[in-house]
């Protein structure tokens, strides 16, 4: 049995499944959401569909296999990143990242009480324009991970109303 998707139907082509069609014209959706992550054999990780472009909702990276997650194609998300109360030592590399929109009451970035974390330079490409629109108070939100240098950050990472400690 085949389904078709009506083309003026965008909330059912973003939520439509993740598996592979068998016909080959038909390329999997480029946005995604928390629907789309599906366990890693029976673990608790969740595994990240590595042809997402466009992440709706909170990306929570400690339920995200992050050995294994490949987030080159993701390019936007809409909503925020976490990392938070990780044994983590470096943030994942999200090269393409360019724009991070959230609803305007909460930060786009969560970094917080990451003991081990020592590294977020990688995690996007900094020389190229980034952007947190939606939560001007602070877009960055970074505490109590006590290994992480912040000094040679670029200038979102200070925020004059961002609590770094």
């Amino acid at each position: 049995m085949k389904f078709q998707i009506p083309a003026r139907s965008s909330v059912l082509q973003s939520t439509y499944s993740s598996v592979p069609s068998s016909n080959p014209s038909v390329s999997p959706p480029k946005d995604c959401n928390k629907i789309h992550l599906k366990h890693v054999n029976g673990t608790a990780l969740l595994q990240w569909p590595e042809w997402c472009e466009v992440f709706h909702g909170e990306l929570k990276l400690r339920n995200i296999d992050l050995e294994r997650a490949d987030f080159r194609k993701l390019r936007k998300i809409k909503g925020s990143v976490e990392l938070i109360n990780t044994g983590y030592s470096r943030m994942p590399q999200m090269p393409c990242l360019s724009e991070i929109e959230t609803n305007g009451s909460y930060p786009g970035v969560v970094i917080l009480n990451n003991k081990r974390l020592r590294d977020i330079r990688g995690f996007v490409n900094w020389d190229r324009h980034f952007r947190i629109q939606g939560y001007t108070q602070f877009p960055v939100f970074i505490s109590g991970n006590e290994q992480l240098d912040t000094v040679n950050m670029p200038s979102i990472i200070h925020h004059p109303f961002s609590p770094i400690s």
